[in-house]
């Protein structure tokens, strides 16, 4: 089975809740037997009941679990034609365009998405075709013969989720920060070595990485294995100015309506980053920010064009992760 990064991102965000939700009902029964209450199999926390002995959401976190481990994950889009991880507009007959996109078939991943399934009639109908193309096919459970007019492909880079390294380094990477490690290099290698560190979660992405690659690509594994025994990884960040781990919540004054954005603060992208969760320090954004506290006012300064107003709305700087193993 193959996951578009939209797919891993709600996978590893819902993962997070169940983790999140586990460990509270843990330490909930913790506190009750510490206080000498008898041990039950259920109780309500916070304001669901929750059955330790019988838990959905433990099923659904190993099922999360096991999906991100076994499936490969789609990196590259298509957009001479549909397939795989190619949103694209459709009219169902009713002049409403809808954009879409089709993911490989397997529940439950699909249907929170909102995404078409490739072996549901539509999917399979639609999967090979191009712009402007008409396609008709038949529901098998109603037996009724349905009619859609592929619109348009979305080309637009930003409407998609990526794996941040899927762009160069040399592109990503902002002037300033780029001379600042050069003569960090030669001038200060404790703090250049420090600047190639990793966050605990970029640790663990590693370490899933590594787990999923194993017997699949031994350059990759190895290169994994060197950038775990390499990269120092840095404790949970603790004050008030954003570091490198810190969750950030930022609004960007960019155009009439503002836009507000949550991520957490790298110093660059080492294994599955998906943009949207993570900013590199070394991106024009990321040294912007670095530094700041919340309610502090930074600018994103870009060649040619306008600087870009932003402000920090919180930082988070602890660690917000909970494994359950």
């Amino acid at each position: 089975m193959k996951l578009v990064t939209e797919q891993i991102q709600y996978l590893r965000k819902r993962r997070q809740e169940l983790l999140e939700l586990i460990g509270a009902y843990t330490d909930y029964c913790s506190t009750r037997e510490s206080a000498g209450v008898e041990k039950i199999g259920w109780a309500h926390y916070p304001d669901n009941q929750y059955d330790i002995r019988n838990s959905n959401h433990k099923t659904e976190l190993d099922t999360i679990e096991r999906t991100l481990h076994d499936s490969d994950f789609q990196t590259e889009r298509n957009f001479e034609m549909i397939d795989i991880g190619t949103a694209f507009y459709v009219d169902f007959g009713d002049g409403d365009v809808e954009r879409t996109m089709i993911v490989d078939a397997n529940e439950p991943i699909a249907t929170p998405l909102m995404f078409v399934s490739s072996d549901s009639d539509f999917g399979k109908a639609v999967l090979g075709k191009k712009e402007g193309e008409e396609v008709s096919y038949k529901v098998a459970a109603t037996g009724r013969t349905l009619h859609v007019s592929i619109k348009s492909i979305d080309q637009i880079q930003e409407n998609y989720l990526h794996f941040i390294r899927e762009k160069n380094y040399s592109k990503r990477i902002c002037h300033p920060v780029q001379a600042e490690l050069k003569r960090l290099k030669e001038e200060d290698p404790v703090e250049y070595r420090r600047r190639q560190s990793v966050s605990q979660s970029q640790e663990e992405l590693l370490k899933e990485e590594l787990s999923h690659l194993r017997g699949k690509n031994v350059r990759r594994c190895n290169e994994i294995i060197k950038t775990l025994e390499e990269s120092p990884v840095l404790p949970a960040p603790v004050g008030e100015q954003i570091q490198v781990g810190s969750h950030v919540e930022i609004m960007l004054m960019d155009g009439e309506t503002p836009s507000t954005y949550r991520f957490e603060l790298i110093n660059k992208a080492v294994s599955t980053e998906l943009e949207g969760d993570y900013v590199e320090r070394i991106t024009i954004l990321g040294n912007a920010v670095y530094g700041r506290k919340e309610g502090d006012i930074f600018y994103v300064r870009r060649k040619n064009l306008p600087s870009i107003k932003g402000k920090v709305l919180q930082v988070i700087n602890q660690d917000v992760k909970r494994r359950v193993r």
